[in-house]
């Protein structure tokens, strides 16, 4: 039976962390960056994933998992080094968000329906610099620790069965600066 709150009946998600994005691309392969910091985090149920722009050649983790934290930038006309955090849902429904959720969307329409995900959180961070270089700017460097705690809450959160973005769930949104979205629409 599940219990108020909880999303799920199993004691603790699968849980998949995909870094996003071209390494190649400054402010672009901020998902890669976040990875290589979150390695600590693996476990049974946590793999940390490095997908970068293979997402359809990762549809084998995305099935395995209950929930996913997908990592990249999003240009979404905020300030650059802006945090999101946004709950994806159906892609009719909302505009693409970076270069590679189109591609998530395209691996889950490869799963069957009833394997997917429950919940599809993705963390990025608005890019300053968008052009050949292997590191990230200073605006997005600087916000690369607080991105990594709120990774780190965030599945924290989901391993005692909260839906993150329910709510005041959000690791104290307001207070870290982050803007939240449910749907890819902002509030």
């Amino acid at each position: 039976m599940k219990m108020p709150g909880k999303l799920y009946d199993s004691p603790s998600p699968k849980i998949l962390i995909a870094g996003l994005g071209n390494l190649l691309l400054t402010d672009d392969g901020i998902g890669i960056h976040a990875i290589r910091l979150l390695s600590h985090l693996t476990s049974e149920q946590v793999i940390v994933a490095d997908i970068g722009t293979s997402i359809l050649n990762s549809t084998y983790l995305i099935e395995w998992a209950d929930k996913i934290l997908a990592i990249d930038s999003i240009q979404y006309g905020h300030p650059g080094g802006t945090i999101y955090c946004m709950q994806l849902s159906d892609p009719a429904q909302r505009e693409q968000l970076t270069m590679h959720d189109l591609k998530l969307w395209e691996a889950l329409w490869m799963i069957p329906r009833e394997k997917h995900p429950s919940e599809i959180v993705l963390l990025g961070i608005e890019p300053l610099d968008i052009t050949y270089g292997l590191e990230l700017s200073e605006g997005v460097s600087d916000q690369l620790p607080k991105l990594i705690q709120m990774v780190e809450s965030i599945i924290k959160t989901w391993q005692q069965g909260i839906d993150i973005l329910n709510g005041d769930e959000l690791l104290n949104a307001d207070a870290l600066g982050v803007i939240t979205a449910k749907k890819g629409i902002e509030q």
